[in-house]
């Protein structure tokens, strides 16, 4: 049984919870209008800025899913999209026909090139840019601790 809380410490809870929403949601909404005068949802963005820092390595699809903690289904699903616009190639594993493994083309390549990066000058990065090191550190930590214990929740579910 959990343990019952005051009102005051329910009242802090309920805000953290409201200004995670609220973060979460503005970032979101930044990253699509930035992404959206490239003709690229901020999934694709991601996958294919993803893609271009493995240095012409391809990648599993299961290891991007890991990367950018969203199921295969989902990340299988932006590559065909990314795929069809001739932006990336996917191939199976030669050593493991299970897996599947892709790559930037030359014209994924230069979309990444020619697409701004929806995260920099986003005023969440400038505040991140102002913290210490020992602050980031403290708050990579306790975000690592939260995403853990919301995956482990999910997983038991």
């Amino acid at each position: 049984m959990t343990p019952a809380r005051s009102g005051s410490q329910d009242e802090s809870l309920d805000e953290i919870l409201r200004l995670l929403g609220v973060l979460s949601e503005r970032y979101r909404a930044r990253r699509r209008r930035v992404m959206a005068g490239c003709n690229l949802t901020p999934a694709m963005a991601l996958l294919l800025r993803r893609l271009a820092t493995a240095d012409g390595q391809c990648m599993s699809v299961s290891e991007i899913a890991q990367e950018a903690c969203v199921a295969n289904s989902t990340v299988s699903a932006t590559l065909k999209r990314l795929e069809r616009r001739g932006l990336v190639v996917r191939q199976r594993d030669t050593s493991d026909e299970r897996r599947v493994l892709v790559a930037l083309t030359t014209e994924g390549r230069r979309t990444v090139d020619q697409s701004p990066d929806p995260d920099e000058a986003a005023p969440l990065l400038d505040v991140l840019r102002k913290l210490s090191p020992e602050e980031r550190e403290r708050l990579l930590e306790w975000l690592q601790v939260l995403c853990a214990a919301y995956e482990e929740r999910a997983a038991a579910t």
